[in-house]
């Protein structure tokens, strides 16, 4: 009779081992799944994030581009940058204005830094036309893709503070031609609820000087 016990037991037992081991088997699959399909999401935004911020340096781009050819001989290449003051932007009553001030809820290593904004305060068509924000006013920094914010920041520095010196006419020449655009991109990620950084960085020179 004790022996049947033992055995009874014993089989139990075999029951209790196997159920863990499939659990054990089931629940490392569902993580598997989990992690891939939160690291292909992840992917996918991260790779929209990409596209904003490269977006943002072609938004300045086209900026200058059509500073060449907007047809008034008074306009300067660089028309985002009033007197060299970049915040002064607006006093200018042009397209385009600097704001030092981010609105982005997101934690960002630029605050106090100068962050391009479009405002609706010239007639030309040439600026009008210049973003490629459908909204054309207001800040055009937020954008919303498949139901999740992005926040994207462009900011401009002249090159002349980035420079060790400028003490030929060469270097002078240069720190007066050219501005170092650096486009911010920020969200939330959808899997891990992290705050996401993107950063690109690109040089615009003005490369047609006498156009």
């Amino acid at each position: 009779m004790s022996r049947k016990k033992y055995q009874k037991g014993f089989g139990l037992l075999e029951v209790l081992v196997s159920v863990v081991i499939i659990i054990t088997i089931l629940s490392a699959m569902v993580f598997i799944g989990r992690s891939s399909l939160n690291n292909s999401q992840y992917a996918q935004e991260r790779a929209q994030a990409i596209y904003l911020a490269q977006e943002g340096i072609e938004i300045i781009r086209q900026m200058r581009d059509s500073n060449w050819i907007d047809g008034d001989n008074t306009t300067e290449w660089n028309s985002w940058d009033y007197d060299g003051s970049m915040f002064l932007e607006a006093q200018d009553s042009r397209c385009y204005k600097i704001n030092d001030i981010i609105s982005s809820p997101l934690s960002s290593p630029y605050y106090g830094r100068h962050n391009m904004m479009y405002t609706n305060l010239s007639n030309k068509g040439a600026c009008k036309n210049a973003l490629k924000d459908p909204a054309k006013t207001g800040e055009w920094g937020k954008r919303t893709v498949n139901n999740l914010d992005y926040y994207r920041n462009v900011f401009i520095e002249n090159v002349s503070g980035l420079m060790q010196s400028a003490d030929t006419a060469e270097e002078t020449a240069y720190a007066n031609s050219a501005y170092k655009i650096t486009v911010f991109v920020q969200w939330i990620n959808r899997g891990s609820y992290r705050k996401e950084p993107v950063e690109v960085s690109e040089i615009i020179t003005n490369w047609r000087p006498d156009y």
